[in-house]
């Protein structure tokens, strides 16, 4: 290793390193701790031992290996360990395409320019799930299959390894697949040394492998449907967020750069091959149909593109050429050392995130349930109230009828009321606003003015409601609360969002609602007026703001705004 790569690789991989340290915010880490401890102590669940609503349900923890991995390091070394290790793993990823150029005899400086813009891409998605070892094992299964064809009898060890820690393994047999089918069409346009029989042989024996060494799992009849069965729901996988397309908002570089990509590889198939211009295509439409698989296509083309633009940096007079990819790709990590500089470096949990006060404060009455719980909270309720009381909804969708349901009762649709009835529910642990976009629960603002529920409990992240029955008379008698302050937390929620996305003209909506119950009509003013600002189209902000203005002094009364 040359000086000149080692100070490269050090750079790069300090500061990926460095972004990916920091507080908790995962909301799934939590369920995935308890499985793993679960499983240690009575063996792997075939049925869902979590759910309050959903106990006869068949559920198989599909990433059993990677919760146990993430669970021995917790007791090893807390969450801090588990953050570090996630930072590693992010480097280590970034670090064997890195390798694998410098192997394959490519320029150095087009070789940082293209790790750094491929690692930009996928700053935003290590979050601190088993998901961080698929983006590791598609990376290794790529830099073998492109740049090491002699170990390519490892590929099927690599998917046995897979399959036990992440469904997403299916990944490596389309890979495997567009990089045979390339190399055939190579042959196709051109004397090849490989004939064809021996070329389509080796894919078959490969093919094979992979699939035997994929049915070397605990559910074999299982692993290879759960992943389709699961993309094939419209209406459950339309309500996550990962799994929609990027806003340009968000992902600008993107899709400012995904196109020209695109193109430069078709315009110099001849010099890359068919086996590495398919990837790019296949992969980089897939990234404009999911967040998730942005890094998918980041992967692939940071480790392909420089083979396009290598004969720029050959030759006398690239030296301009060099200093120019090397300014790049330091100005990239700077970008993203800029859009990470107010949680990098940060360990432990993200404060307010989860309702670490309000479980307190139910353990400490001893609060029974039924319970009805935000979605987003529900892997850190199993974590911290299992076996002694169950979810009604969490993040690991086990079940599409209850995502449905949830999302009815999160919007307070007509009936709402009966479905809390249905369940028995006995209290409402939640937040006031979406993560995403600030906007109030209306299920919140339904509880605001529903005398069958009281509040018992609030902070600055979580609402406690108890149903007004006999049995709770007493918890109600001794920490009923106003509901006014419901919309204390709405503005400290709304705020929270704004400090980390300051363009959501939704939560600057939410503020003037909540400034407005609260009678402090100038604040509320200047909310919805930065919201119209904005997002000169929003009806609801332009309604209330008129209301607002035709008020010449304060209401003696909170108001509800239709």
């Amino acid at each position: 290793m040359n000086k000149k790569f080692a100070l490269v690789s050090l750079l790069l991989l300090g500061v990926i390193f460095f972004s990916q340290v920091y507080s908790v915010e995962s909301f799934d880490l939590w369920w995935h701790l308890k499985s793993a401890e679960v499983i240690l102590k009575s063996g792997l669940p075939t049925t869902d031992i979590f759910s309050a609503t959903t106990p006869q349900i068949h559920w198989f923890p599909f990433e059993w290996l990677g919760e146990i991995f993430f669970y021995l390091f917790y007791l090893f070394g807390g969450i801090n360990l588990l953050i570090l290790v996630k930072a590693s793993l992010a480097a280590t990823t970034w670090f064997l395409i890195l390798q694998a150029l410098d192997k394959q005899k490519i320029a150095l400086p087009l070789s940082f320019l293209l790790a750094a813009a491929g690692f930009y891409l996928t700053l935003s998605s290590w979050p601190l799930r088993p998901l961080i070892f698929s983006f590791f094992f598609f990376a290794l299964f790529s830099v073998l299959l492109f740049n090491y064809r002699p170990f390519h009898y490892l590929l099927p060890l690599i998917i046995l390894a897979w399959a036990n820690i992440h469904p997403s393994f299916y990944l490596g047999f389309l890979l495997l697949t567009l990089f045979y089918f390339g190399e055939w069409l190579n042959r196709s346009h051109s004397e090849s040394k490989v004939p064809g029989k021996a070329l389509i042989t080796r894919y078959g024996w490969l093919l094979a492998g992979c699939f035997l060494a994929s049915f070397i799992h605990p559910r074999p009849q299982e692993i290879l449907v759960y992943p389709l069965k699961l993309l094939s729901s419209e209406k459950f996988m339309g309500g996550i967020s990962e799994w929609q397309p990027a806003p340009f908002a968000s992902e600008p570089f993107f899709y400012l750069a995904v196109l020209p990509v695109l193109l430069v590889a078709l315009g110099r198939v001849k010099k890359i091959g068919w086996q590495r211009v398919l990837p790019l295509l296949v992969f980089g439409g897939y990234a404009f149909t999911a967040v998730r698989h942005i890094p998918l296509f980041a992967i692939i083309a940071a480790l392909n593109l420089p083979l396009a633009f290598g004969d720029f940096f050959e030759g006398e007079g690239r030296r301009p050429f060099s200093h120019l990819a090397y300014c790049g790709g330091v100005l990239i990590l700077a970008a993203a050392l800029f859009n990470v500089r107010a949680k990098a470096g940060t360990l432990g949990v993200k404060s307010g995130l989860f309702p670490e006060q309000a479980v307190r404060f139910i353990e400490k009455i001893k609060l029974e349930g039924p319970m009805y719980n935000a979605y987003d909270w529900g892997g850190y309720l199993i974590w911290r109230l299992y076996p002694g009381t169950k979810t009604f909804i969490d993040g690991r969708n086990s079940s599409e009828k209850m995502f449905l349901l949830d999302r009815r009762l999160r919007e307070a649709y007509d009936g709402y009321q009966n479905i809390l009835d249905n369940y028995r529910i006995n209290y409402i642990l939640t937040n006031s606003t979406y993560f995403d976009s600030g906007r109030i629960f209306p299920l919140v603002e339904a509880l605001f003015n529903d005398a069958r529920w009281s509040l018992i409990y609030q902070d600055e992240t979580a609402l406690l409601f108890l149903k007004n029955i006999p049995a709770n008379e007493k918890f109600i008698r001794e920490n009923k609360i106003d509901k006014s302050r419901i919309y204390r937390q709405v503005i400290a929620e709304a705020k929270d969002r704004l400090t980390y996305d300051p363009n959501l003209p939704v939560a600057y909506f939410s503020l003037g609602k909540a400034y407005l119950q609260l009678n402090d009509l100038p604040r509320a003013r200047k909310n919805l007026a930065k919201a119209l600002e904005m997002r000169p189209d929003f009806r609801p902000a332009q309604e209330l703001l008129e209301l607002v203005n035709r008020w010449r002094r304060p209401v003696s009364q909170p108001v509800v705004p239709d």
